[in-house]
């Protein structure tokens, strides 16, 4: 059984709902869970927020916040956090910025944030490789990362 398979599984043991807001895996998170039978009754929405102005107009994120921090920043990602919050009843949210590719300095620098009724987890991660090997890599991160996280409700990863 692949990660995504014991997610699924997981999500329905709990019956646990998921969302996503998604910047640099443009949906992969949410197609990965999908991809499995049985996804219906654990996906509850999702939303591609690639554009700044995407992740201001849906999820409410601050123009000066990513000014201040830049666009792949924990402060980012918790206020996608909320934004998602906000127009989701999900159990289980996810939100994730990154730069697959571009200026080296930057190049593989990925955020995320998962909240668990409420609990959350943020990290900052770096991934080596092209842009889809970077994009697919912190994919499967990101899927044991909410599989970890769900498995010990109650405890945040750190």
């Amino acid at each position: 059984m692949n990660i995504e398979e014991r997610l699924v599984f997981l999500l329905k043991e709990k019956k646990y709902k998921i969302s996503f807001a998604e910047s640099m895996t443009g949906g992969m998170l949410a197609s990965s869970v999908i991809n499995v039978s049985g996804a219906s009754e654990v996906i509850e929405k999702s939303f591609i927020t690639y554009s700044d102005k995407a992740k201001n107009e849906i999820l409410k994120v601050s123009f000066e916040t990513i000014k201040r921090f830049d666009v792949v920043s924990k402060e980012v990602v918790l206020e996608m956090l909320n934004g998602l919050k906000s127009i989701c009843d999900s159990d289980v949210l996810c939100t994730i910025s990154g730069y697959a590719s571009g200026y080296l300095k930057n190049k593989g620098k990925v955020c995320y944030a998962i909240s668990i009724n409420g609990n959350f987890f943020v990290n900052e991660i770096i991934i080596n490789g092209s842009r889809n090997t970077v994009r697919k890599k912190t994919t499967k991160i990101i899927m044991k990362d909410i599989y970890i996280v769900i498995s010990q409700t109650g405890t945040l990863l750190s």
